[in-house]
């Protein structure tokens, strides 16, 4: 069961449990939004939009999102420069 709306921030809309999904993926991949991360897209949604798991959705789609996944650069540090090795006499 969804939460009481009026429990919510003053001036947002409140988003029944079944639409939550729909609202997250205009957010993130909306038009305007283009595969924005985690933060971004939570801070976009909160404008308008609330409802009480809204971090966590937002996370959860954000990490599945294959596009994001693609273009997400790589974390690791760099390798080092390769060293030759002495040749053996």
């Amino acid at each position: 069961t969804d939460p009481d709306p009026g429990n919510g921030p003053p001036n947002r809309l409140f988003v029944p449990q079944g639409m939550c999904g729909k609202v997250i993926h205009w957010g993130h991949t909306g038009r305007f939004a283009i595969h924005p991360g985690v933060g971004r897209t939570v801070a976009l949604l909160l404008r308008t939009f609330w409802w009480p798991t809204l971090y966590q959705d937002v996370k959860s789609y954000v990490s599945a999102c294959h596009i994001c996944a693609q273009q997400k650069g790589d974390n690791r540090t760099p390798a080092g420069l390769l060293n030759p090795l002495p040749t053996p006499s």
